[in-house]
């Protein structure tokens, strides 16, 4: 399957600051990208990093003013299908020390929130047929809209309307923290397939 996508960021800084871009789709044994280009407007040269775990690469630029982002690439996917319903659930405590971290709760994913959710919604099912399950429930009950979210946004705030959960305990802080910062229009293709480019806003579904 080839891909093609086309990102575009645009900001407004009200002062200088270091700008870390996280848009660009990695290089992987079943992820060959056949071109792609990178433009930013940025005073000072591009600093790039690798990914986390290694995977990908990311970009350290100077904000000023107006910043714009331009992401282009053609990819080509060379994945198997997998029948993932047949697939059994790997007990936690098997699971490789990478991915178990992405079962914590985290800035913008409060898993905990959900737990009484996912029980009464997905309970009757397991392994990979969970996994479709909440797939057509994202299909069914979700919908993409440029500038629903913003940088603040949370999947329980996403989903509130459609599925209650749990509020997360409150943080105690001993010293004051920074404001959020400021809405920011973007825009972002979003696609069918799994390759990592940009997050999307989303918002569920009036019915």
């Amino acid at each position: 399957m080839r891909l093609t996508i086309d990102v575009l960021l645009d900001y407004y800084l009200g002062e200088d600051a270091d700008v870390l871009l996280q848009m660009e789709v990695a290089a992987m044994a079943d992820q060959h990208i056949v071109s792609e280009l990178l433009t930013v407007t940025s005073p000072e040269r591009l600093r790039t990093q690798p990914g986390e775990e290694s995977v990908g690469q990311r970009c350290w630029a100077v904000g000023r003013g107006r910043i714009t982002a331009e992401y282009r690439a053609v990819v080509d996917l060379d994945r198997p299908v997998v029948a993932i319903d047949l697939l059994r659930a790997t007990p936690p405590r098997d699971l490789p020390g990478l991915v178990s971290p992405y079962l914590l709760p985290s800035r913008y994913v409060e898993s905990d929130a959900f737990e009484a959710f996912t029980r009464r919604s997905f309970g009757h099912v397991a392994g990979g047929a969970k996994v479709l399950a909440m797939r057509d429930w994202i299909l069914r009950e979700m919908t993409y809209v440029a500038g629903a979210s913003d940088g603040t946004t949370t999947a329980a705030a996403s989903a509130a309307p459609v599925a209650p959960v749990a509020s997360a305990a409150p943080v105690a802080s001993a010293a004051p923290v920074a404001s959020a910062a400021p809405k920011a229009t973007a825009t972002a293709v979003a696609t069918t397939a799994a390759p990592p480019i940009t997050k999307a806003p989303i918002i569920p579904k009036r019915k």
